[in-house]
């Protein structure tokens, strides 16, 4: 159905609110001012609140900061999820998406998790017929685009 993207991503961040607040973390939205989508709400809802989960629960930084914003074009949507943090190995960017797969501890502090949720996000941002983009450099954080088409 038609997604408004501004909407989701305020409901996924607000859902998180007192977890953000217990792991001081920040999270500012530029919003899109309408960007709309043919997505699944609750779905892409899940996608978002993933992605800022992960943004957060991997910065060992005291104040974490993560930015939100939506590009778009004629034919497609990108969120696009940033995040201050350590990066991620290039050996490991690929392997992140696999069911199960978590970075070695000593990289990651142990961070609990089962190493679902980046999988979570590709396989149903691929079900909408998009894709997961990952650009990360060690010591400058990560940004995770979620490519969407916009059909109408």
């Amino acid at each position: 159905a038609p997604c408004a993207l501004d909407p989701v991503i305020e409901a996924s961040v607000r859902s998180l609110h007192a977890w953000l607040s217990e792991n001081n973390a920040r999270v500012t939205f530029q919003a899109s001012g309408g960007v709309a989508v043919f997505s699944d709400n609750d779905h892409l809802k899940e996608v978002v609140k993933n992605l800022v989960e992960n943004a957060v629960k991997f910065n060992p930084k005291p104040v974490k900061s993560v930015s939100i914003w939506v590009e778009a074009s004629e034919d497609q949507a990108i969120i696009r999820v940033q995040d201050d943090g350590p990066g991620i190995p290039p050996e490991e960017q690929d392997k992140v998406f696999s069911m199960f797969h978590q970075i070695e501890a000593s990289f990651t502090g142990q961070v609990e998790g089962w190493g679902l949720g980046l999988p979570y996000v590709k396989k149903v941002v691929e079900a909408q017929g998009g894709k997961v983009e990952l650009q990360s450099k060690l010591g400058e954080g990560t940004t995770v685009s979620v490519v969407l088409p916009r059909r109408s």
